[in-house]
């Protein structure tokens, strides 16, 4: 059996991120025991969809450029129709554009956003990593002043544990305890046509804002992250005591259980790291309205990327409704019959667009050329070359 797939198959050249995932997963030992594999949160009816969240999370810039190249493009110009139509899983269409999203995100935003789902990789999430989400969780959301916010007060109590604390940053919990929110989608791993901006870190790279490391870097006097370095109460304080205790390989498992917390967060505020000579930010108003920022995790809205402004269009392109002037006015002219005034207008209609398109043509298709200009150095040498012509006349005439 083994000899005859060798013979009828070519072996394929299998990519490095896909042969780690199937270490991961454990697919030869599986295979070999109960002779096939299943993933059952894998939906292959649903083309194109990142169905497994955790696996979407890890890969990296690369990775996904090579599965947007081995999906192709569409080809045609119908491609993008069918995808902008709307549907229940997708109210925009698969690739609306970017004035759309930005639109809904900030009328409808909870049409745009996936309900929140808690994720199955976090019951194994280390209890150290969880513990410190929580308190970052309580400690950032006390430094919102009382008047932008409702019903915090409560809201926080019941945030006791990481499954909590992850949903306190849901679309809908973040809606229902600001009064002003401007919600825009981070730029960071969105496919398609995005407009303008600068280039976003992605939710799994905030994590160093939140979590700097511990170098000794303090933010300056006056910076609202300062508090979150007192002792005893400062969460950041709390972090880097913890990592010192800790060896090398156990402050690794904690960084990155805290990067996957981050990276399957729903929404974060538009926050900015500080500096030693930098003030940061943790929250801040929206550019231009009086609301609060806040940044959606692309990986939680429905649609798969940006599609072009172009993809559909309302109704037919609008023409003139009434003709040129002249045309009018020659028109009226035979209406009353006044056929040699229509025919001079006709004439002279004929004459001003023939001026026109001679006034565009270039100087070559008019047959004309400006002078070549003298270069200076030559006009000096030929001045210098008559003032000694001069010279030595009146020196021969002297003679």
């Amino acid at each position: 059996m083994h000899l005859m797939r060798s013979i009828e198959s070519t072996p394929m050249n299998v990519p490095s991120h896909v042969r780690h995932s199937l270490a991961a997963l454990k697919t030869r030992s599986t295979i070999a025991t109960h002779g096939m594999m299943f993933l059952h949160d894998l939906n292959l009816n649903d083309d194109g969809a990142e169905a497994l969240s955790e696996v979407a999370l890890e890969d990296d810039q690369q990775i996904r450029s090579e599965l947007a190249l081995a999906a192709g493009k569409p080809r045609g110009r119908t491609g993008d129709f069918g995808r902008s139509l709307p549907t229940v899983e997708y109210p925009l269409g698969e690739r609306p554009t970017w004035n759309q999203v930005k639109d809904t995100l900030k009328k409808q935003p909870l049409r745009l956003i996936r309900f929140w789902e808690k994720p199955m990789w976090l019951e194994h999430t280390q209890t150290a990593a969880g513990i410190l989400f929580v308190n970052f969780t309580k400690s950032v959301w006390v430094s919102v002043r009382a008047d932008w916010t409702e019903g915090l007060e409560m809201e926080l109590q019941a945030v006791s544990n990481l499954d909590s604390a992850m949903e306190f940053w849901s679309a809908g919990s973040i809606l229902n305890c600001l009064k002003a929110v401007s919600i825009s989608i981070n730029r960071c791993g969105i496919k398609g046509a995005v407009r303008g901006g600068q280039e976003a870190k992605s939710f799994r790279a905030r994590t160093k804002i939140y979590f700097p490391d511990d170098d000794g870097v303090l933010p300056p006097r006056g910076s609202k992250w300062v508090p979150f370095f007192a002792e005893v109460v400062g969460y950041i304080k709390s972090y880097h005591a913890k990592l010192r205790t800790l060896n090398e390989e156990d402050r690794q498992r904690i960084t990155e259980s805290l990067e996957d917390i981050f990276g399957h967060l729903q929404c974060l505020p538009d926050s900015e790291q500080f500096t030693s000579t930098k003030e940061g930010r943790v929250w801040s108003r929206a550019a231009g309205e009086d609301a609060i920022g806040i940044l959606v995790n692309p990986n939680h809205v429905k649609f798969r990327s940006i599609g072009s402004t172009m993809q559909v269009q309302d109704g037919p392109r609008r023409t003139h409704v009434t003709r040129p002037n002249k045309e009018v006015l020659s028109e009226l002219y035979k209406q009353h019959g006044l056929l040699e005034e229509s025919e001079q207008l006709a004439r002279k209609r004929w004459r001003a667009e023939r001026k026109r398109g001679m006034e565009k043509k270039s100087g070559i298709l008019k047959n004309k050329r400006l002078p070549p200009k003298r270069m200076k150095k030559r006009r000096d040498e030929e001045e210098s070359e008559e003032e000694e012509s001069s010279s030595s006349d009146e020196s021969s005439s002297s003679d």
